[in-house]
């Protein structure tokens, strides 16, 4: 059967790519799980970086099809590495993708993708994606759209490698026909510590279709591995769409 565990055991394979299937790529593959379960027999471990990116699948997502870019890439690829990646398997970059990429974009893609002397220091975001593959019969892991309820914290986690001084961050979130978010409409903490809104904000694409709002993130909410999102709104009706940290 399927079992890339036991062909590693068994000496069959040199390396292993786990993957999404292909609505979107996937930031939280659990790298350091499967180096455990291959550990001793030499197989390397490579996430897989689809080209697609979905905050949940289409047709439900309303963007039909939207493509990482460098900065979304360095995102996922930055939490690979530091869960132990060996290697980056990227699928669907093909060279001859220009709807996707022009020829300059898809040079620097090859090239820095998984080059850490090259990604250090540059921008880079960590969106919140979900699970494109899961067995047979299993509940789909889509966490939004998420209606949220008023005054009740609602957490997300999003993984965003080793975390590095004077790196600033914000959070990313829009909110289902909501084009006009104030100040006061909801509450935003990063590890329990409390963030400012700064206002409606355009990072490029990939993004969603609503407008994105951006909060400050402190330093001292920073930490290594998974940072826990939680919004809290002040009013009814409100529908996250997205979620996602950025950082500079």
């Amino acid at each position: 059967g399927m079992d890339g565990v036991g062909w590693a055991l068994a000496g069959y394979v040199d390396y292993l790519a786990p993957s999404p299937f292909w609505h979107t790529s996937q930031a939280d593959i659990p790298v350091e799980r499967w180096k455990r379960q291959v550990a001793g027999t030499g197989c390397k471990i490579a996430p897989c970086l689809e080209i697609c990116l979905r905050q949940y699948a289409f047709p439900k997502c309303r963007n039909e099809f939207q493509f990482n870019s460098m900065e979304t890439i360095r995102g996922a690829v930055r939490s690979f590495i530091d869960r132990g990646a060996d290697a980056i398997y990227t699928f669907n970059y093909m060279d001859m993708q220009g709807f996707a990429y022009n020829d300059r974009g898809y040079r620097i893609i090859i090239t820095e993708t998984g080059n850490e002397k090259l990604m250090n220091g540059k921008r880079r975001r960590h969106v919140l994606t979900f699970n494109d593959r899961r067995p047979e019969g299993a509940v789909s892991d889509e966490i939004l759209p998420c209606a949220l309820k008023k005054d009740v914290f609602s957490g997300f986690r999003i993984h965003t490698g080793n975390a590095v001084k004077k790196e600033k961050r914000l959070v990313l979130l829009a909110f289902l026909d909501l084009k006009d978010l104030g100040a006061d409409d909801a509450r935003v903490y990063v590890n329990g510590v409390p963030c400012e809104m700064v206002g409606a904000y355009e990072p490029g694409n990939p993004r969603p279709v609503d407008t994105l709002y951006a909060w400050t993130v402190p330093e001292r909410a920073c930490k290594d591995g998974y940072q826990v999102i939680e919004v809290v709104p002040e009013v009814d009706g409100m529908v996250l769409d997205w979620v996602e940290i950025v950082v500079d």
